[in-house]
């Protein structure tokens, strides 16, 4: 948690999840990431409703791997790759924010369940394993579920 603190005061250059190209939908279970201009900030989701926090850098570009042979779709741009890193549109009024504070979300047991960036507007991120959800401090919510 102290390393993901280290990170406030970063810009917010991108939010990202994984996009299968076949079933045109986001990826159920797939990590989300906040891309700030200092780290890449990802949540994992491990055993629902639990995740797990990476502070460091994701390689985005390269092929995610997969199992099992599925045809590909024709005439599609990631026919070799149904499943690529993609920008998380609802949440792209946060590009260019400041982060002022990280907070966590944690149960009983102390095992994490969210991560919130706070934004500079008043509004934030939350980072959970259904998802990520954000809200604009002016009221405008978006709501985006991989489930």
């Amino acid at each position: 948690m102290q390393a993901v603190r280290s990170a406030t005061g970063s810009r917010i250059i991108d939010v990202l999840s994984i996009w299968d190209e076949r079933e045109a939908c986001w990826l159920a279970d797939a990590p989300t990431m906040i891309r700030l201009d200092t780290c890449d900030i990802t949540a994992f989701a491990m055993h629902s409703p639990l995740i797990a926090i990476h502070r460091g850098h994701v390689e985005t570009d390269s092929p995610i791997a997969t199992f099992g042979s599925r045809s590909s779709p024709e005439n599609s741009s990631h026919a070799s790759q149904p499943f690529f890193w993609r920008s998380v549109r609802p949440c792209s009024y946060a590009l260019g924010r400041t982060v002022e504070r990280f907070a966590f979300e944690t149960d009983g047991r102390k095992r994490l369940l969210a991560l919130e960036a706070h934004l500079d507007d008043g509004g934030w991120l939350r980072m959970s394993s259904f998802g990520i959800d954000s809200e604009r401090s002016y009221s405008y919510a978006s709501r985006m579920l991989f489930r």
